[in-house]
């Protein structure tokens, strides 16, 4: 009897703490996965060349027909500026895009138009982005207080290299450019165009 006493208490010490060594494992198991995990998407997001990686497996959107019109919800959006209150030099409007090919397209019609009494000498800046953060803009002169339709070429855009994976749209004011130095810009519709195409 005296020994299955004894038998009894060694198997509870030893397997007692075996049972605990098995907890220690799986638990520094899950401790380590989850570093690993974290470090890996500190490395994807702080670093570029693995998110460009990434994000050439995205596929984006391919607009069918020979126009794509961009949606927003806030059409018209009113682009207000006041130099007078201490802005910075150059204000900036985002649109954001859910990822186009433009490729194929020829042109980007945008229709604006300028503060009641402007007679065409409002200037615009507009930028498009593509995933990489290529990006490039140019201007558009003779903005007046009646609707117009402007038609960039895509061309225009020289420092972009990838047509294919836009994901934004900017209007700019600029302050050396502005008419007056407080007024607003009204952008109704922004639409790509293929050659020939028509809304």
């Amino acid at each position: 009897m005296q020994n299955k006493k004894v038998y009894d208490y060694l198997a509870q010490v030893y397997f007692g703490k075996k049972e605990t060594r098995q907890k220690d494992v799986v638990f520094k198991f899950l401790l380590s996965a989850n570093l690993v995990l974290l470090v890996v998407l500190l490395f994807l997001f702080f670093n570029p060349p693995a998110r460009f990686f990434l994000t050439a497996f995205r596929k984006s959107l391919e607009p069918a027909g020979s126009y794509f019109e961009v949606r927003d919800n806030n059409f018209p959006i009113s682009f207000e500026y006041d130099f007078l209150q201490g802005s910075p030099d150059i204000l900036t409007l985002n649109i954001d895009l859910p990822e186009v090919n433009v490729a194929s397209f020829n042109a980007m019609r945008v229709t604006l138009k300028g503060q009641e009494g402007l007679s065409a000498e409002g200037i615009v800046g507009v930028e498009i982005k593509n995933v990489y953060n290529e990006k490039d803009f140019v201007y558009i002169y003779g903005v007046s207080s009646e609707w117009q339709q402007f038609d960039i070429p895509l061309d225009k855009f020289k420092n972009i290299a990838d047509l294919s994976r836009i994901d934004s749209i900017a209007f700019k004011i600029e302050r050396w450019n502005a008419p007056k130095e407080k007024g607003v810009f009204y952008i109704d519709k922004v639409v790509f165009l293929k050659k020939g195409g028509q809304v």
